[in-house]
């Protein structure tokens, strides 16, 4: 039988300092183990998310052109004249549930749509309508790039791509401006890229051709 003067110890007492700095030792260790999963994690968390949103607007592709005999919402890029609500990331705002009004109103409501989780830029408030998605603006064959609607003739559109990443605030890539150099490979070195049966990749700089005569841009 213990002594009365022990009877009621603490059982942690008998813990040495050695003993406590080593639990701490250890809880540290896993603490560090667990940083590098936790972050990968949130980063392929932000690669399914950046992938749900351009299929989202994929879809609202699809609907607009549906409702428009065929022809793809127009897409802006540099002809004077052209304004941001004569481009397809005003153009496919109904068939996100935005209501429809000035940019002023529609454009804040489209940023969440236009901006991947991945990306660490800013949208500025007076230009609303950058985005992080690029259309295909292979000469007229695609989207076109003129900021009138295009009908497209693909002959593979499982290999064709409609929408893809891009490096700040562009809307529309063109091949024969070495499109590559516009990709932006955020999620782990690859891009996102979704083409025009539907279908999603995750595809690395060496995935993507630099050829503008490739299916991949032309659809031919």
């Amino acid at each position: 039988m213990l002594p009365p003067s022990r009877r009621h110890q603490p059982l942690h007492a008998g813990l040495t300092v050695m003993e406590m700095l080593l639990v701490v030792v250890v809880i540290a260790f896993l603490a560090l183990l667990a940083i590098p999963v936790v972050n990968n994690v949130q980063t392929k968390g932000k690669e399914v998310s950046c992938a749900s949103r351009m299929r989202t607007i994929g879809q609202a592709i699809r609907l607009y052109q549906a409702d428009h005999h065929g022809f793809l919402p127009p897409n802006k890029t540099d002809p004077p004249g052209i304004t941001a609500d004569n481009t397809w990331v005003y153009a496919i705002h109904p068939y996100l549930n935005v209501p429809t009004g000035s940019t002023a109103s529609v454009g804040p409501k489209m940023q969440p749509y236009l901006t991947c989780p991945s990306n660490t830029e800013l949208f500025s408030t007076w230009a609303w309508w950058y985005s992080n998605y690029a259309v295909n603006a292979s000469d007229t064959t695609v989207f076109g790039f003129n900021g009138q609607s295009c009908r497209p003739h693909l002959r593979e559109p499982s290999k064709t791509m409609m929408l893809t990443e891009t490096k700040g605030f562009g809307r529309a890539i063109r091949p024969t401006a070495n499109g590559l150099l516009l990709l932006d490979f955020r999620h782990q070195a690859r891009a996102n890229v979704l083409f025009f049966d539907g279908h999603l990749e995750a595809r690395d700089r060496k995935a993507i051709s630099t050829s503008p005569l490739d299916p991949f841009w032309t659809g031919k």
